[in-house]
């Protein structure tokens, strides 16, 4: 089976402390630039994304040297590297966490995705097909969160793998492929966890082996660890 690594990070002080001092060795002129005019919340979770993963293709997987990386801006896809090496990446962040995805088994799409209170089964029966806001309805209050966001980062990524924009128009066609296993023509897989307040999700057209991993630093110093949680599959269908 096919394996593609999940990079988990936190936005914590130690992480983004090393990003903040050396960005001027690892992001291009353009990025530093594009960096500068982002504030808050938003300059780290570029920042931290953009580092992260130039040092994780580097020193991981033996691209060249992280200055000598460009990675270009896709409306509505993910960035794509240049020159072109035979591999995708994917990147998503919500509030205080980076995904980052690399894969050499052909095209990923990650969503992260923080918990926060909403009314779930109305946004269910309004976005997600009927089979999934059916589900959700039957839960107890206190499950219902963690599977509401489970499945919303699951569809959220397979949006972004079918190329999709406009959510009304596109998630509510995504369904459990157990409804019409030996049927479906156009699929992908998801496979989703949770982490400490947040759901996460990768999808793909063909099954993975999900290998992730979370980064832990002091500061001065940073390391992958592997993730504790196996990451669950599902298959789903997608209307035309």
């Amino acid at each position: 089976m096919n394996a593609c690594d999940l990079f988990l990070i936190p936005l914590t002080e130690q992480v983004k402390r090393p990003a903040d001092q050396l960005a001027s060795l690892v992001l291009q002129p353009a990025e530093l630039q594009e960096l500068s005019y982002l504030q808050g919340r938003k300059h780290y979770q570029y920042l931290v994304s953009r580092f992260y993963l130039k040092i994780i293709l580097s020193g991981v997987f033996g691209l060249p040297e992280p200055l000598a990386m460009q990675l270009l801006r896709r409306k509505d896809l993910p960035p794509v590297l240049e020159p072109p090496f035979d591999i995708d990446i994917a990147i998503s962040h919500s509030a205080d966490v980076v995904l980052l995805a690399v894969s050499r088994c052909g095209p990923v799409a990650v969503d992260v995705e923080q918990y926060r209170q909403r009314a779930f089964v109305e946004f269910a029966e309004a976005y997600f097909h009927p089979s999934i806001a059916g589900e959700l309805k039957s839960l107890p209050l206190s499950a219902i969160e963690q599977r509401f966001y489970d499945y919303w980062a699951r569809l959220e990524s397979g949006l972004k793998l079918a190329k999709g924009s406009v959510l009304s128009d596109l998630i509510s066609r995504f369904y459990p492929a157990r409804l019409c296993a030996d049927k479906i023509e156009n699929r992908f897989y998801s496979y989703a966890a949770g982490y400490k307040g947040y759901s996460l999700a990768i999808a793909a057209a063909s099954q993975l082996e999900v290998r992730a991993f979370v980064l832990s630093s002091d500061g001065e110093s940073f390391s992958f660890i592997p993730f504790a949680d196996e990451f669950a599959c599902m298959g789903f269908g997608i209307n035309s």
